[in-house]
């Protein structure tokens, strides 16, 4: 996603506006307002690395970031795509996501990383039809259950026959390693499509919102 179309989607969260969708309804002058606040702010950098790229290169710019620009929260999207050119997927990710802990600790910032999911195995249903997301279905999924402090999947039934229901999602927490409380825990979220604001909503009735056992554990994933 280009750095403009990710400036007026965040822009439109102070405004409740897609400034980033043509004829939404929005003016030039919203526009120019919403993003003179974030100039303004001055706690938003866009880094504009366009597709794949080598994560040395993406290591040093987030180590700039954060020692010479202030930056407390470094958002990732995605690791897929550091791991698009690696002759080994899960030797590359294992090597990188360490390397991603030690960085985090050593220059004390929140780490949020991004990962696609594998499609699910026989009878599981699609992710696209509302899936329940377990831990082995990240990409990388051994990484990123042996360094990540919080896992979350994002639950959507793009085909549901409600309409409203299409603007449904399901936060699932798939590890809490800080308490192990909120593991298997989901929190629902439905868009506007007025403002692009997503609010929290009570669970479906036609939804499960019951816990399930830590997928971890069924993989023999110890949980470090």
């Amino acid at each position: 996603q280009a750095p403009p179309e990710t400036g007026k989607r965040l822009a439109g969260k102070l405004k409740g506006r897609r400034f980033h969708i043509p004829d939404a309804g929005w003016t030039m002058g919203e526009l120019e307002e919403a993003v003179r606040m974030l100039e303004e702010n001055n706690t938003l950098h866009l880094y504009n690395h366009w597709g794949a790229a080598d994560w040395d290169t993406i290591k040093a710019r987030i180590i700039y970031m954060v020692q010479a620009q202030g930056c407390k929260d470094i958002f990732l999207d995605h690791v897929t795509a550091l791991a698009a050119e690696a002759e080994d997927e899960r030797r590359f990710l294992d090597a990188t996501f360490a390397d991603m802990a030690s960085l985090a600790q050593r220059l004390d910032f929140t780490f949020y990383v991004v990962s696609h999911l594998t499609r699910p195995q026989g009878r599981d249903t699609p992710h696209e039809e509302g899936g329940q997301v377990r831990g082995k279905q990240f990409r990388g999924s051994g990484a990123i259950a042996q360094w990540s402090h919080y896992m979350w999947g994002i639950e959507r039934n793009q085909q549901h026959e409600d309409p409203e229901m299409r603007r449904v999602a399901g936060i699932r927490c798939v590890k809490d390693r800080y308490t192990g409380q909120g593991t298997g825990e989901v929190v629902y979220m439905k868009m506007d499509s007025a403002t692009g604001i997503l609010k929290e909503i009570p669970p479906p009735e036609n939804l499960s919102a019951q816990p399930v056992q830590n997928p971890f554990v069924e993989e023999g994933i110890p949980d470090f």
